[in-house]
C-alpha cells in the first residue's frame, strides 16, 4: 500500500496545494488533515480567502474507513466561502470524493490549470 499525501503552498500563498497519491492509512490521513487545518486557520487569521487545489490524479479509490474520515475532516475544515478544486483522473475516484467531500464551493477537474482558473475567478 502506497501512502503519499503532501501539503505545500503554491502561487505565493494564494492557493494551498494538496497532492495525494496511492491509498492512505487512517493515522497518516489524520496527520495530513491536522497540518492542513493549521494552514487554513493561519490563512483565515490573515483574513485571506481559502483556495485549495487538491491533486488526486495519482490517488486510488480509498477504503470505506478512509472515505468516512475524509468526510469528517472536510466537514470540519471548510466554510461556505472556501473554494476547493479537486483534480482527478478516474471517474470512480471522482464519484467517491463527490460523496465524501461535501464542500459548498467544490468543483472537479481533469486538469490542474482548469482548477486554478476556477479557484481564482472573481477574486
Amino acid at each position: 500500500m502506497v501512502e503519499v499525501v503532501e501539503i505545500s503552498i503554491a502561487d505565493e500563498g494564494s492557493i494551498v496545494r494538496v497532492d495525494g497519491a496511492g491509498s492512505w492509512r487512517l493515522d497518516y490521513l489524520d496527520g495530513h488533515f491536522e497540518r492542513l487545518e493549521h494552514m487554513l486557520l493561519a490563512i483565515r487569521r490573515a483574513r485571506r480567502r481559502v483556495r485549495v487545489l487538491v491533486d488526486l490524479r495519482q490517488a486510488v479509490v480509498q477504503s470505506a474507513a478512509v472515505a468516512e474520515r475524509i468526510q469528517y475532516w472536510t466537514d470540519r475544515l471548510y466554510e461556505a466561502e472556501d473554494r476547493v478544486a479537486i483534480v482527478v483522473a478516474s471517474s470512480l475516484l471522482k464519484s467517491q470524493m463527490r460523496r465524501v467531500a461535501a464542500i459548498t464551493q467544490r468543483e472537479f477537474f481533469l486538469s490542474e490549470s482548469a482548477g486554478r482558473t476556477w479557484l481564482m475567478a472573481n477574486d
